[in-house]
């Protein structure tokens, strides 16, 4: 039998509510040496995901958008508002301004090689595991090499 999501989850699993602060979720992902924090409301519905490079993000630059003066007029030109998007997520005080909504999420039986796949093609760290629309773990990137490698079929 193949490995599952479930089979891959991780028992470290970290949530957070949408207005915790930036800064603090810093302090506890480093400590707790996770990749990052399901963000839950508090129904413990899933709303987003805020990974370490979220937090890396708010120390890069921002791209500016691009400004073309036509005649007497100057335009702006900011393709599908990334300048916007990252001018957000560079001064965000609450994971809420942070976080990455639509979440790709699991079932518990969802196969590891699925999971592995979104990992590697979408460049994920976790993948929340959701078991008719209640958070029941995560997979991250250690937890599913760690399934993946003692599992045999």
């Amino acid at each position: 039998m193949s490995a599952t999501a479930l089979d891959a989850k991780d028992d470290r699993l970290l949530t957070v509510p949408p207005n915790f602060a930036v800064d603090a979720l810093a302090a506890q992902l480093d400590e707790a040496g996770q990749p990052g924090a399901i963000v839950v409301d508090e129904a413990g519905t899933v709303l987003g995901v805020v990974t370490e490079m979220d937090l890396v993000f708010r120390n890069k630059n921002v791209h500016l958008p691009t400004i073309v003066a036509i005649l007497d007029a100057v335009v702006e030109i900011d393709p599908g508002g990334r300048a916007k998007a990252e001018l957000k997520k560079a001064t965000a005080s609450t994971v809420a301004d942070l976080m990455t909504r639509g979440v790709v999420s699991a079932s518990p039986t969802t196969p590891l090689s699925d999971v592995a796949d979104w990992m590697v093609d979408r460049g994920l760290s976790m993948v929340p595991i959701l078991d008719e629309g209640r958070l029941v773990g995560v997979v991250t990137r250690r937890s599913a090499m760690r399934a993946a490698f003692r599992h045999t079929d």
